[in-house]
């Protein structure tokens, strides 16, 4: 769940009273989010450098301050909660302490502000969407949590950038700044000196892969534009000056500090309602600190050939309200309460930030059907089932009496489920952490990192939206090791395991059928659509002191044990239907020497055939070094998909 750190005494400037640890704890609570943890900066950065709290003063912590900070939990799709701004006013609704913002779009019908989008901007960078915050006033915690507003909404909503990118501009160094254009410029047409730097960038050839060779943070964005001839530019009147290179940096000609009073918004996508959405949470979590609070002024994009949705013109930002109509029979029903009237649920919806009544005095005060226009800043809400979602939080979950489910059909754990369920809680106390990753990688976390050939193994996504999501994780390896990666900064040892699904081609290789002696149910009646799910348990150990191959390696025996699955015995002359044996790996992902195959042994009659169904051993330094981990790992990785099959005793 995305995170909202925001010190302690800000957010209570910002409600207009000041809650104790305990209050603010339960007001989370009631609203339906989680105060996850109280800190301070220099705590943090302790923690971050494997201090305890007992451990002696932290290096060079002298300037980091003391001061509370809370970690607030928020929904993924709640965006508007990710400000302390939109936290603030979200709170201050559901208490009554404050109406529901009316926001309001000047000069809609004439914009006093144009943005002109040419054609050579088609295939490349197609959409933008613009605002204007007149008259803003920043202190320094509110223009560091627009900044920081704006990097949550790169990460999360724009799917790092490669959607939606937002570049913010201080009008008033902008000459001529009621006129803008955007389009795409060859590359060595394009020189100016980007945001936070004084050397000037020439986009000529590879000149911006190289400029930002040693930037990871803008690095990482650099392939988004790259295979283009031309670059996506955001110019001020003349077509000269260069305010953005989107979605990579901003030109330092434009930039804002705590001290800018109007800020141009421009947003620039490959997505055109995700545009819309980050631009709309943008002013409406910052037009508060406006002159005139609620308001941003209208901008009008033209194109000068439709885009490829059919938009030829179109005013922004779009706050305008929509409508949706929910029962209140079904409101009791689907979350098993009794509200007794209309203006009981309309009381409640008013809480989260809906507007009610929008009839009229003269809509019938017994009425069941309740018709509610929803904010643009809830950009979360799709459907009825959402707002109905909000009458439960508002009721108050605490207040939902406990009802016994009545269903209907077998709901019994099945026997896959139940052998992964039983695995977690033995690795758990075996002293590992559980894991939950992606099921979907790029390519090369899936194979190329991993020193791995797809030999009809993964399945491809056919229109991958990002580099980070083309296929099916074949593996549970590339979560692993971005979960170590992102980890660096915790204390040694780490033990992660997973037990979940990874997809397959379903082929011979894949699926042998000596693990499936019987079919399940479903597999009986419907045909294979091409690729199948198998369970998958993994773990891995990461010590600085050793490759801990020992400890994974008993692990893995340990596993099989729980499993009922013996060890191959050379003494005796006949075997169990399922049993094990290690023999020497060739698996790229792993150091040579120190990796084996787990081959089961699956008896048929007088036969037996000899299935690989697993590996462990020491990951190879080549494979750390792609996930920048520098300690030494190992890893283990078992397929239980045929522990839920009958086993002759």
């Amino acid at each position: 769940m995305p995170t909202l750190a925001v010190a302690k005494e800000y957010l209570g400037q910002l409600l207009g009273r000041s809650y104790t640890d305990e209050q603010f704890d339960e007001l989370c609570f009631q609203f339906g989010v989680e105060l996850d943890g109280i800190t301070s900066e220099r705590e943090m950065y302790m923690r971050e450098q494997g201090k305890t709290a007992g451990g002696g003063k932290a290096i060079n912590a002298d300037h980091l301050c003391d001061e509370v900070i809370y970690k607030i939990d928020t929904p993924a799709n709640r965006y508007d909660l990710l400000s302390a701004e939109g936290m603030a006013i979200a709170l201050k609704v559901f208490l009554g302490a404050m109406p529901l913002p009316a926001y309001k779009v000047h000069h809609a019908a004439n914009p006093l502000y144009h943005m002109v989008v040419r054609k050579e901007v088609r295939q490349v960078r197609d959409y933008i969407v613009c605002a204007v915050l007149k008259n803003i006033h920043f202190t320094e915690r509110s223009y560091n949590s627009f900044i920081d507003f704006q990097e949550k909404l790169h990460s999360g909503l724009a799917r790092r950038r490669t959607l939606v990118s937002v570049g913010t501009h201080d009008l008033d160094k902008i000459a001529n700044n009621h006129h803008f254009i955007y389009t795409a410029k060859p590359r060595e047409k394009i020189q100016f000196v980007p945001l936070n730097q004084t050397r000037l960038l020439d986009c000529t050839g590879d000149g911006l892969a190289q400029y930002y060779a040693e930037e990871r943070h803008i690095s990482q964005f650099v392939p988004l534009v790259a295979p283009f001839p031309a670059y996506p530019v955001v110019l001020d009147s003349t077509g000269e000056t260069v305010l953005s290179l989107p979605p990579i940096i901003n030109s330092a000609t434009s930039c804002i500090s705590g001290n800018t009073k109007n800020i141009f918004i421009e947003c620039t996508a490959t997505d055109h309602y995700k545009a819309h959405v980050l631009v709309n949470q943008m002013v409406c979590a910052f037009s508060s600190l406006c002159e005139d609070p609620f308001t941003v002024e209208a901008v009008r994009v033209q194109y000068e050939e439709p885009a490829p949705d059919g938009t030829k013109e179109c005013v922004c930002p779009d706050l305008s309200d929509r409508e949706e109509t929910i029962s209140l029979a079904k409101v009791n029903q689907f979350i098993g309460v009794q509200i007794p009237s209309r203006d009981a649920c309309e009381a409640l919806l008013k809480k989260m930030m809906y507007l009610t009544n929008v009839h009229g005095a003269a809509a019938p005060a017994d009425a069941d059907a309740i018709t509610v226009r929803v904010p643009a800043v809830r950009s979360d809400v799709l459907a009825t089932p959402d707002v109905m979602e909000d009458v439960a939080i508002a009721y108050g979950y605490a207040n939902i009496e406990y009802k016994e489910c009545h269903t209907h059909g077998d709901v019994t754990q099945t026997p896959l489920n139940k052998v992964a369920q039983l695995l977690r809680q033995e690795l758990a106390s075996a002293g590992y952490v559980e894991l939950l990753t992606f099921s979907l990688c790029s390519r090369d976390d899936a194979f190329a990192h991993l020193r791995r050939v797809d030999a009809d193994t993964a399945v491809h996504i056919a229109n991958p939206q990002t580099f980070e999501f083309q296929v099916c994780r074949p593996s549970l390896l590339p979560g692993m090791l971005k979960t170590t990666a992102a980890n660096k900064a915790q204390p040694l040892p780490h033990r992660f395991f997973e037990c979940a699904d990874v997809v397959l081609l379903d082929n011979a290789v894949n699926f042998p059928a000596a693990l499936e002696p019987t079919l399940a149910p479903h597999e009986a009646v419907y045909p294979s659509p091409g690729a199948r799910n198998q369970r998958h348990v993994a773990a891995l150990h990461c010590s600085s002191n050793s490759s801990s191959f020992e400890c994974i390696h008993a692990l893995t025996e340990y596993t099989l044990m729980k499993l009922s699955i013996p060890r191959v015995d050379s003494t005796k002359d006949s075997e169990p239907q399922y049993a094990y044996e290690f023999v020497a790996s060739a698996d790229g992902a792993f150091f040579p020497g120190r990796a084996v195959d787990v081959v089961l042994h699956v008896r048929r009659g007088t036969t037996v055939e000899r299935i690989v169904i697993g590996q462990l051993g020491v990951i190879h330094p080549e494979v750390l070094k792609a996930y920048d981990i520098s300690f030494p790992c190992s890893y283990m990785e078992l397929n239980i998909q045929f522990a839920c099959r009958p086993v002759a005793n």
